[in-house]
């Protein structure tokens, strides 16, 4: 990990803190001290806190080779995570279509798929009946000869075996404590954003925050700095070649960590759209959205803070770019940075341009467009992630939405 990216890397807590919940503290002390413990009642440190951990009091001893078994719906992503996780104790897998009656199975498998491993969980593994109803929910049992991980999808499956990289990080000698492991999120997106003034973070350093946020079952990075040309100043260009390879690395690292890069655009701030150029810039932006969308970049964000305008107009615009992701078929809903995104922001003269707003008739405008997000930041722009925050979003500014908070 480069030395920019060492600096960055309490800002970057703090963010996926906010956004997430998640507590980090103690990490590295807890772990060194569970990897010293090679009995039984070892117990691992894994983060986010996994919602239910079940220990037994034996172990088994890991093999140097193991089969291994994937369901169908298993992202290549997903199976270079388990051959991380593996490489961890030195074994080898080698991949069959079936659980072998001798020998050690690694099985990886999602619900829904009526795989071989879905239907060895049927067979082996109790859980909990609403489990599969919540948002990323997997189990990963550890078991005699056997480690499992069931994902509500590939990329819950992911997840599960980054808690199984948690584990092997801290086993010694090759002895594993059976457990059994039930785990969902609680937020839809749960990562970081690099939103601030001054010099941009590097490729590199986006690229090992992203490995690092997958690690902790982060899903996201939004990639907005407000100097660099491309997201703001300049929006109306199109990225010149070498520029557009970076952008196709780094989101090939969120394809790989799963901390996916979303690509921000940032038009009210400089030489903004108004109404007047409305029908042309559209045209600018969806062009610029399709030259990323050919690099791989599949989720996009509409940022109008810190800058002047007509929330009719921020409307307009959320509502066609909304169609557009639509359209594609595979791009993940909008996001959107609000002008008014905190609370805070109804003491500020220059956002509503003369008219009279408040929160919540700011938000009315986006009544129709359910399925962008959009950001909130609590009652002032650095606000401590408390359930208020979120409580307060939905029940006094937008009629029960929630807000992708950062």
């Amino acid at each position: 990990m480069g030395k920019n990216v060492k600096k960055v890397i309490s800002l970057v807590l703090v963010f996926a803190m906010i956004l997430t919940g998640m507590t980090f503290t103690g990490f590295d002390a807890k772990a060194a001290d569970a990897a010293n413990d090679t009995s039984a009642t070892a117990e691992y440190e894994i983060y986010p806190t996994p919602r239910s951990v079940v220990y037994q009091d034996s172990s088994f001893t890991l093999a140097d080779k193991t089969n291994v078994v994937y369901d169908s719906t298993i992202d290549e992503a997903t199976q270079k995570r388990l051959n991380e996780v593996l490489a961890i104790q030195n074994i080898t897998g080698t991949v069959t279509g079936a659980v072998a009656s001798n020998g050690m199975n690694v099985l990886v498998g999602t619900k829904g798929s009526d795989g071989a491993v879905e239907k060895w969980f049927n067979d082996h593994v109790t859980y909990a009946d609403d489990l599969f109803d919540k948002r990323d929910a997997y189990v990963l049992a550890i078991q005699d000869n056997v480690i499992a991980v069931l994902g509500k999808d590939t990329d819950a499956a992911f997840y599960g075996l980054s808690s199984l990289k948690m584990i092997f990080n801290q086993v010694t000698e090759k002895a594993v404590r059976k457990l059994q492991i039930e785990d969902y999120a609680s937020g839809q997106y749960r990562g970081f954003i690099e939103g601030y003034y001054g010099i941009p973070w590097s490729v590199e350093d986006r690229i090992s925050l992203m490995k690092f946020g997958g690690d902790f079952k982060m899903n996201m990075y939004i990639y907005a700095p407000k100097d660099e040309p491309y997201h703001n100043s300049q929006w109306r260009e199109l990225y010149p070649a070498d520029r557009l390879e970076e952008i196709r690395q780094m989101v090939q690292a969120g394809q790989d960590s799963k901390c996916r890069f979303a690509w921000a655009i940032h038009p009210f701030m400089h030489s903004a759209i108004t109404a007047s150029t409305y029908d042309a810039d559209l045209k600018v932006i969806i062009a610029k959205f399709e030259q990323l969308y050919n690099v791989g970049v599949r989720q996009f964000v509409l940022s109008a803070d810190d800058a002047a305008g007509k929330v009719s107009l921020h409307a307009r615009l959320c509502k066609d770019l909304d169609a557009w992701c639509k359209s594609k078929g595979d791009v993940y809903n909008l996001c959107f940075v609000p002008q008014v995104y905190c609370a805070g922001a109804v003491n500020w003269s220059s956002w509503s341009e003369g008219e009279a707003q408040t929160v919540a008739n700011y938000f009315k405008h986006f009544e129709s467009l359910p399925d962008v997000e959009l950001m909130w930041t609590g009652e002032s722009v650095c606000y401590p992630a408390r359930q208020s925050t979120f409580n307060n979003f939905k029940n006094s500014y937008t009629n029960g939405r929630e807000a992708l908070c950062g």
